[in-house]
């Protein structure tokens, strides 16, 4: 297993049996990459494991089906979507929320907005390095949004030259 995963599945660690779990971006190959992460495949697996309902959402078809194919015979649905459309018309509370679709910082935003959360929910933010003029990658705005809304926000390595944020908002903080 890669760092991307690897640091992905400890931050959804403490997920209940039966928690929901979102994935917006899913797999782009059709192997695992150190870049990539693969982490439909591996979240899949957990799900499987411990009792979660997952949902891996993609605008891109054909990452879709390369999810599909990756998460196969595993509890995973994989939704080809738009991530804040999708999540907007989701209706469950989302215990753990991974954000890993495009490197626009306003998206990244605009999908943690569109989510029902729980009272304690996990979000972790995927290529949260510089890219481009964007010093915090994807989270550039969220990570601040996160912070205001009570979570506590650590930068964690994954991949050389790759970060992950992982925020946690426990229940009593408020929402």
């Amino acid at each position: 297993m890669n760092g991307k995963a690897s640091t992905l599945l400890s931050a959804l660690d403490g997920l209940p049996e039966g928690a929901t779990v979102v994935e917006i971006g899913c797999v782009r190959f059709p192997g695992e990459i150190a870049s990539d992460g693969w982490s439909t495949y591996y979240l899949a697996q957990a799900a499987t494991d411990r009792g979660w309902a997952l949902h891996s959402v993609d605008i891109d078809p054909g990452a879709v089906e390369h999810a599909r194919t990756a998460a196969d015979g595993l509890a995973c649905t994989v939704h080809h979507a738009d991530g804040a459309s999708w999540l907007a018309a989701f209706p469950d509370a989302i215990d753990g929320l991974y954000l890993d679709g495009s490197a626009d910082p306003g998206e990244a935003v605009e999908q943690y907005r569109a989510a029902t959360l729980t009272a304690s929910p996990v979000v972790v933010i995927d290529d949260v390095q510089r890219i481009g003029d964007q010093q915090r990658g994807k989270a550039n705005l969220l990570l601040d949004v996160l912070a205001d809304d009570g979570f506590d926000v650590r930068v964690v390595g994954t991949e050389p030259g790759y970060l992950m944020a992982v925020a946690h908002r426990s229940a009593r903080r408020g929402s």
